[in-house]
């Protein structure tokens, strides 16, 4: 009987625990949901701070300036060349920004009229509108916003970022000492070493993005100009700006220039469809070959999958911290746990960029 009561009790202790755990997951389940647009924002301040980091620390190489001082002059010249040039070009920008915002919508509804012309297509668009799809709150636009959704949100989560990124960016030693302190002593030195090879790989992918966004941005204007398109220096803009965003980018990108060529007839919207393939070819096969040895590159498919993921989980600022995010966490996959507990030696994201400088 003793044998037995006591077997019930140790019964009973194991399911507590593993109620109690099952209990404490649900609730940090429950607070990663509510945290996690906040934490999102926090990892795009020190994505931020990577970057700014990176420019003092390659013009305090090539100066031999203190970093403290290339820091000043990077926060300071920045600013100055991003005024300068919307001085120069703001305006013809912003005009043909308002103009494409008034022909979108004519070419949305010529293209809507044509397609309902074709007797599937027809019932599919009367059982599936796309006002329905695209309705705030209950539709598939709905599903991807986040804190993003309001001019209120914009300006919030911009300023998170930038003071997130200019204070980390200063004193970044303050910030990896102390979290490396609530490692064990012991892997203290493994934790720095993790920590310095998060900050390569993303500066190396930041590296490998700019050069992108700047060679998408470049060849796009001169293609559309050669095919005859308007709007073609707002239009290049763009898809420089959505290359930030690998695969989904360059796909959303296509969409306005496509309507804008299809205003003037179909061939000139296949033209455009070209264009944009072309560009991404040759960007794709010839730039980025060019700065593979230093950018950090991802397989396509994962990389799919999880700006799929996270653009339902976190909406779109999920989509545009996909990347950096994933890399980040394939780092930590690959040091803490195919180096440290499997004892593989692998090639971690960012060693072939070589130095930090």
């Amino acid at each position: 009987m003793a044998d037995a009561a006591s077997g019930t009790r140790r019964y009973a202790g194991r399911v507590l625990i593993a109620v109690a755990l099952g209990a404490a997951l649900v609730v940090v389940l429950y607070l990663f949901q509510q945290l996690a647009e906040a934490l999102l924002l926090v990892f795009a301040g020190v994505l931020f701070a990577v970057a700014l980091d990176g420019l003092a620390a390659w013009l305090s190489a090539r100066s031999g300036l203190a970093r403290g001082w290339s820091l000043t002059i990077i926060a300071i010249a920045v600013p100055i060349l991003l005024a300068a040039a919307a001085w120069l070009a703001g305006p013809r920008i912003a005009d043909q920004a308002g103009r494409l915002h008034e022909h979108i919508p004519t070419a949305v509804e010529q293209v809507k009229s044509s397609l309902t012309q074709v007797g599937w297509v027809r019932s599919f668009a009367e059982g599936v509108s796309l006002e329905k799809l695209l309705a705030p709150g209950t539709g598939i636009v709905g599903r991807i916003t986040g804190i993003f959704s309001s001019a209120f949100g914009v300006a919030l989560g911009s300023l998170v970022i930038l003071f997130t990124g200019v204070f980390l960016a200063i004193e970044p030693d303050l910030y990896i000492d102390g979290a490396i302190r609530l490692v064990p002593a012991a892997r203290r030195d493994r934790a720095r070493q993790v920590v310095t090879k998060l900050g390569q790989a993303l500066r190396w992918w930041l590296v490998g993005r700019f050069a992108s966004m700047v060679a998408v941005g470049v060849l796009t204007v001169v293609g559309l100009f050669i095919v005859g398109v308007p709007l073609a220096l707002t239009l290049g803009l763009l898809a420089a700006l959505l290359a930030f965003v690998p695969l989904i980018g360059p796909v959303l990108s296509v969409v306005p220039a496509a309507l804008i060529a299809l205003l003037d007839s179909p061939v000139k919207a296949i033209y455009v469809v070209l264009v944009y393939v072309g560009v991404q070819a040759l960007e794709g096969n010839l730039i980025t070959p060019l700065i593979q040895k230093q950018a950090v590159s991802l397989p396509p498919a994962v990389l799919l999958v999880a700006q799929l993921l996270l653009a339902v989980m976190f909406g779109w600022v999920g989509v545009l911290l996909c990347t950096p995010l994933l890399v980040a966490i394939i780092v930590l996959v690959q040091m803490l746990y195919v180096e440290d507990v499997l004892g593989d030696a692998v090639t971690v994201l960012g060693e072939h960029g070589g130095s930090d400088n």
